[in-house]
């Protein structure tokens, strides 16, 4: 009768599967949290260097926009020479 007092501990199965998937997501968890975290610190350093370069640091840089417009440039130019 003393098993089924209320407040007496009772045992609960535990299942080893379970246990592995839980602390899977933990770690996926927390990696993705500190990833976040790098690109937020990434993201902070790049917009005060910015700020403090007067936007010249960044806009030095050339983009990968410049690129495809150039290479789109010479095709589209190219494609209309027909002979």
């Amino acid at each position: 009768m003393g098993d089924h007092e209320p407040g007496a501990k009772q045992n609960i199965k535990q299942f080893s599967s379970i246990e592995k998937i839980d602390t899977g997501i933990l770690y996926a968890l927390e990696l993705t949290f500190s990833i976040s975290v790098l690109l937020l610190a990434f993201g902070l350093i790049a917009s005060m260097t910015n700020v403090l370069t007067k936007g010249s640091a960044l806009n030095a840089l050339p983009s990968p926009q410049d690129g495809q417009e150039t290479s789109k440039g010479k095709r589209h130019s190219g494609s209309h020479r027909r002979e």
